[in-house]
C-alpha cells in the first residue's frame, strides 16, 4: 500500500479528460481501514471527488451490494455456493472468475495461517510474525523519487519455522506464472505492477483471504490521464484497458482467481465502489475486515525471497 497521495477531479458520467492534482503527504494512510471508504486502495493513494451527484442516480452499487457479491464470490470459490441467490446472477459471477493454477503455493502452511486466522482474528496472523523490524530498502529508486511503497517504512516477516515467509513468496509468484500460462493479462512482479496484497478475515466468517492489486502505477498518457504522484515517476508500465480489467486478484481457501471487472462484467456494476470505475479498484473492505498489507519485491535479487516479503500494519513499530 503506497503512501503517496493524490487526488483525481473528475466527471465520470463525462468523456472528458480528467484532472489530476497531486497532493503530498501520507493522510490517507494512517487512517484505520475502515475509514478509507472515499480512497482508491489499489491505485493506492487517489481519492477520486465526484462532482455531479447526477451520476450516483445510475444504479451505483451501495456498500452492501458490494458486501453481497463479495461474499457470493467468496462462496464461489470456497464451493459453499448453493445457486441460492439466482442461477443467473450466479452464472455472470463465474463467468467474472478466471482461475488460475497455484502449483508454487505451500498449502500446508497457507493453512497453518488460515486458521490461526480464522480461530483469533488478526492475532492469530501477528502471532506468526517474528520480533524484527526490517527497513524497506529503496526499491527500484522509489525513495529516490520520493515515493514510499509500503503504508509503514518498516516490516516485519513471519517466523522461519513457519514456512509463510516462502508460501507468500510463491503466491505472487504464481500471480506472474498463471497469467503469463494463460489468455489473461501479464501481470509482472515489479513495483509498478504487482508488489502487494491487502489480507483480510471475511465477514461471514472470518476466514483468511488475500486480495492483490496489479497494475499499480501505470504511465500517465493519454488513455490512462491521472496523475498518481511520485510513486507513479519513471513508471515502466504501459497502460491496457484489458489489464486494468483484470487487475484485482483473489487467494482464498488455497484457491488462486483473477477478477474481471471491466464493463462487460458483472462485478463492474456490483463491486466497484461509486467512483473508483476509472480505475477498476476493488476494496479489500468488502470482503471482510482488513488485516495487514503483505508486500513482495520481486527486484530484490541480491536476497533469498524470504527475504524480500515485508508484513506492515499498525504492528510495524515496536510494539503490537
Amino acid at each position: 500500500m503506497a503512501v503517496d497521495v493524490a487526488t483525481i477531479s473528475f466527471t465520470p458520467c463525462s468523456s472528458g479528460r480528467a484532472n489530476a492534482k497531486h497532493a503530498r503527504g501520507n493522510v490517507l494512510e494512517r487512517r484505520k481501514p475502515q475509514r478509507r471508504a472515499a480512497a482508491v486502495h489499489g491505485l493506492i493513494g487517489v481519492v477520486i471527488c465526484v462532482r455531479q451527484v447526477t451520476c450516483f442516480e445510475q444504479g451505483l452499487p451501495s456498500e452492501a451490494t458490494r458486501r453481497r457479491t463479495a461474499q457470493h464470490i467468496l462462496d464461489i470459490m470456497s464451493s459453499r455456493s448453493q445457486g441460492s441467490r439466482g442461477q443467473g446472477q450466479e452464472h455472470r459471477i463465474r463467468a467474472a472468475l478466471h482461475e488460475l493454477e497455484a502449483p508454487g503455493v505451500d498449502q500446508q502452511a497457507w493453512r497453518c495461517l488460515a486458521g490461526a486466522v480464522e480461530s483469533s482474528g488478526s492475532a492469530g496472523l501477528r502471532g506468526l510474525l517474528g520480533w524484527q523490524l526490517y527497513k524497506v530498502p529503496n526499491i527500484s529508486g522509489a525513495q529516490d523519487a520520493r515515493c514510499q511503497l509500503t503504508s509503514y517504512p518498516v516490516g516485519r516477516r513471519f517466523r522461519e519455522e513457519s514456512g509463510l515467509n516462502s508460501c507468500m513468496a510463491g503466491i505472487f509468484k504464481s500471480i506472474h506464472t498463471g497469467t503469463l500460462n494463460s489468455s489473461l493479462p501479464l501481470v509482472n512482479l515489479s513495483r509498478w505492477d504487482l508488489f502487494h496484497a491487502h489480507a483480510f478475515s471475511s465477514w461471514a466468517d472470518g476466514r483468511l483471504g488475500l486480495l492483490f492489486h496489479a497494475k499499480e502505477y501505470p504511465r500517465e498518457c493519454e488513455g490512462f490521464p491521472y496523475n498518481l504522484g511520485y510513486c507513479q515517476r519513471g513508471s515502466q508500465l504501459e497502460y491496457g484497458p484489458r489489464g486494468m480489467d483484470f487487475r484485482n486478484l483473489l487467494f482464498y481457501e488455497g484457491v488462486l482467481c483473477d477478477l474481471d471487472v471491466g464493463e462487460a462484467s458483472t462485478l463492474h456494476d456490483t463491486l466497484i465502489m461509486d467512483g473508483l470505475q476509472p480505475v477498476r479498484t476493488v476494496l479489500e473492505s468488502d470482503f471482510g475486515s482488513p488485516i495487514c498489507d503483505i508486500n513482495y519485491f520481486h527486484s530484490l535479487h541480491d536476497r533469498p525471497r524470504e527475504q524480500r516479503l515485508f508484513v506492515c500494519g499498525d504492528y510495524s513499530q515496536n510494539t503490537y
